[in-house]
């Protein structure tokens, strides 16, 4: 009897395994995509529509913010102009649902955001 109750629990760590492979590649390639992505790469308008602010103005922020970020020791995965670029597309859209978590541009899972 107890022998379709391990192979239920043989399929069931098999699937586990399975899921927690597929977040582990998601994972890395969203690594990938935002390491290699540039943001201030798009067009003016694209950037405008997507952070309300000019490229320039963004960069400014960013080297502003970026030297609070540094002297408070926080060692994090993600660099600190796609953070300060997630928090203005969340500004610019009052969503993170759709506008972070969702967009290519900034390639963070919505979890990160959060």
């Amino acid at each position: 009897m107890a022998f379709p109750y391990i192979q239920f629990l043989a399929v069931q760590l098999g699937e586990r395994e399975d899921r927690r492979r597929a977040r582990r590649n998601l994972t890395l390639v969203r690594r990938n995509l935002r390491d290699t992505q540039d943001p201030f790469s798009v067009t003016d308008i694209e950037f405008m529509r997507c952070y309300r602010l000019n490229k320039d103005a963004c960069q400014d922020l960013i080297a502003q913010v970026e030297v609070v970020m540094i002297n408070e020791d926080v060692i994090k995965k993600i660099p600190p102009f796609i953070t300060v670029l997630c928090a203005l597309s969340f500004f610019a859209s009052g969503s993170y649902q759709r506008g972070v978590g969702y967009s290519l541009m900034n390639a963070v899972s919505q979890a990160t955001v959060l």
